[in-house]
């Protein structure tokens, strides 16, 4: 993926000071915690939702990309190019591929890549997470809940999501630090699209409760 890197900041966005900080979200009920927290304010002429607070302080702009890779590369190509971002972090909710992960609690990502595993992988960096237990992600381009999918998964990854490799991939070949914080709401089973749905807004909460103080340090 080839990306241009021009900052091109619009009449709500000039930056006053300091590295910036670009959040990337796929979904406003992912995101609706962290706005209850943070008090980000939305910027008007993006072609993505974004939510910014660019005081010396903070310099945290939040992007809403929508599911799925194309969605995520979007965000971050507009975070990359708008706003110069030096460091990203993809925060949301997950599958579990193990079992032995705890639906709701809340992980810190140390490698992910694209499923099918035939491509490089992508580190990533703890931050100010190092306290959160560590996992490997993989990124798909549909949701799974099939079981013969999470069982070929499962030797490789211990969660699955949608978007996180493909804003690593692109992190990488900018120079830019990246980070991801994943709850978990399913086992990604044939039955666990409903499950998803009940947990989807408590374990945003709990990846918000963790995001925010740590942006905050």
């Amino acid at each position: 993926m080839d990306l241009p890197i021009a900052h091109a900041p619009g009449p709500n966005d000039t930056c006053t000071g300091g590295a910036v900080t670009g959040l990337v979200m796929a979904t406003p009920m992912e995101a609706a915690p962290l706005l209850a927290l943070a008090g980000l304010t939305e910027a008007p002429e993006a072609t993505l939702p974004l939510f910014l607070d660019l005081r010396p302080a903070r310099n945290v702009v939040l992007c809403l990309c929508g599911m799925g890779p194309k969605n995520a590369q979007a965000g971050i190509v507009q975070l990359l190019q708008r706003y110069a971002v030096t460091r990203v972090i993809n925060a949301g909710v997950a599958g579990a591929l193990s079992d032995h992960l705890a639906v709701a609690a809340v992980y810190r990502v140390a490698r992910t890549f694209r499923w099918p595993a035939t491509g490089p992988a992508y580190d990533c960096q703890a931050d100010a997470w190092a306290h959160l237990p560590p996992v490997v992600l993989a990124t798909v381009d549909e949701p799974v809940f099939d079981p013969v999918r999470r069982a070929a998964m499962a030797p490789h990854a211990e969660i699955v999501d949608m978007e996180g490799a493909v804003i690593a991939q692109l992190c990488q070949a900018h120079g830019v630090a990246f980070t991801a914080l994943k709850g978990i709401t399913d086992q990604a089973g044939a039955a666990d699209r409903p499950r998803l749905l009940r947990n989807l807004a408590r374990v945003s909460a709990a990846v918000a409760a963790q995001l925010w103080p740590g942006l905050a340090a």
